[in-house]
This record gives C-alpha cells, structure tokens and sequence, in this order.
C-alpha cells in the first residue's frame, strides 16, 4: 500500500480576500504553534520520501517539522493565478474573471492555470515516483488546491467534490492508494 501523507501550509498573512496562489506571502504570527501541532501529528511515522512545494509556506513548515533538507517540487504549487496573483479578488477588473468563476475546472486565469493544469501536474508528480517496497510512506507539504486536484487525478473525487471539501490550514490529510495504477484525468484540457 501506499500511504501518503498531504500536508497543508499554515496560516499566511495575506489579507482576507486576496488571491495569493504562487506568491510567496508571509506566515501568520501563530506559526510556531500551528506548525508544533503538524509536527506532533506526523511525528514517529516512518516516512520514505518528503518533498515540499517550494514556496516558503510550505518549506519553512518542513523546515520546523525536522525535514529542512528535503527536496522542494514545482508540481506541488498551489494554481498560478497569473495577472490576478497577489491582488484582493474584489479588486480585480478584468473581464475574464467571470468566465474562470463560471468554469473554474477547466478555464485559465489570465495568464495564468486551470484547476486542471494543477490537476495534470498532481497526476505527474505522482506518475513520476518510484514506490518500492510493500508499505510506502510519502509526506507532502503543500496546498489546498494541490491536494484537491490530487483527490481529482487520483479518482477519489469530482471537482465540485473536491472543492466541497474544507481542507484547512495545517491539516494532515491522508491518501491511501491499495495498489499502482495511473492517476484518472477527468478534466479536459
């Protein structure tokens, strides 16, 4: 089996409202608790391979849960919000917002990815591992959305599924996987 082990960043300091996807925005000032409780969570699990996004939500996350050395991972970002990144989504004015909030799973932001582009980067992260051994543990500090997106690719969920699903801030979610098989695409490009 294999036993993965998606770790959400902690609380950020971004502002109420704003789309802050790949920017690199600060940790809240409860981030040394908030992190103590993932690091109590995941300790004495025997892990086989730690990856982190690179954004530093995630890798000082690691960094404090006694994995400063891992290998961050681009594929594990949260969607690049491309011209709207950083910005309060009520200050943005361009016309295509509308389209991506009405076909969120498969259109783009301006200049920017789909849900399922993230989608298609979950699939080949996960398409791009070697699980040797019978009992594999993997841990993963990441986003909201790539977990959601993995549900996606891994099958587990629909997008509406997925998106109803609260996956807060410092949570440990837990996927296991009863044997190999390619990652489902049911998003269209």
């Amino acid at each position: 089996m294999i036993h993965l082990y998606l770790v959400r960043h902690t609380s950020v300091a971004a502002p109420a409202g704003t789309c802050y996807g790949q920017t690199d925005v600060a940790l809240a000032v409860t981030f040394s608790a908030e992190a103590e409780v993932v690091r109590n969570t995941i300790k004495g699990i025997p892990f086989d391979a730690v990856y982190s996004s690179p954004l530093s939500r995630c890798t000082k996350l690691a960094e404090r849960c006694g994995f400063a050395d891992c290998p961050t991972d681009a594929r594990l970002m949260e969607m690049h919000f491309g011209d709207w990144e950083n910005r309060r989504w009520s200050d943005i004015g361009d016309p295509h917002l509308q389209r991506w909030f009405d076909a969120w799973a498969t259109e783009r932001a301006t200049n920017g990815e789909s849900f399922a582009d993230v989608c298609h980067r979950a699939s080949d992260f996960i398409n791009s591992q070697s699980w040797d051994g019978e009992d594999v543990r993997m841990l993963l500090f990441t986003h909201a959305g790539f977990i959601r997106a993995l549900w996606v690719a891994l099958g587990m969920r629909s997008p509406e599924e997925a998106f109803a699903q609260q996956v807060n801030y410092g949570a440990v979610v837990k996927v296991v996987l009863d044997e190999r098989s390619s990652p489902a695409n049911s998003l269209e490009d």
